[in-house]
């Protein structure tokens, strides 16, 4: 008969009998995150370059990355995009050019195609925001959601 049993001073973890250490893998878990990074309202043509935005405490992977304004943009056209880019090393693991038909308007979101989403314990997760002359978007938030891998 399969059983789990944790003993009164939370100090011995079985599973099926088996004494074991409390590790997602081993009970069957994912431990997922959700981090939210606010970016800055930035003037017309502003950048932000290489901006490191997470850390990640264990082997991860991320599933999901979406861009929530917190305003309306203005001066984003074809010849003026935004474009907004998430590195992890020299590695891009999500970039997304947007325009007057794609920046999502205030209350809107937009998911952010996952290039590579394997991350190691360590690495570092780095933003890096390019407008063109014109291009003024809103502050807005970068949502990254994943699942710990150990």
């Amino acid at each position: 008969m399969a059983y789990s049993n944790l003993d009164v001073n939370c100090q011995h973890l079985a599973k099926n009998g088996v004494e074991i250490t409390p590790s997602a893998a081993q009970l069957n878990l994912a431990a997922s995150f959700l981090v939210q990074v606010p970016v800055e309202d930035l003037n017309a043509g502003a950048s932000i370059a290489d901006r490191v935005v997470f850390i990640a405490p264990h082997n991860l992977t991320i599933d999901s990355i979406k861009l929530i304004p917190q305003g309306d943009s203005s001066g984003i056209d074809e010849d003026d995009t935004c474009v907004v880019t998430i590195k992890y090393g020299n590695t891009k693991v999500a970039e997304s050019t947007f325009d007057d038909t794609t920046f999502p308007v205030d209350g809107g979101v937009a998911t952010m195609a996952v290039l590579s989403g394997a991350i190691a314990s360590g690495g570092m997760l780095k933003l890096s925001v390019t407008n063109d002359t014109a291009a003024n978007p809103p502050a807005f938030l970068i949502q990254i959601s994943g699942t710990f891998t150990s």
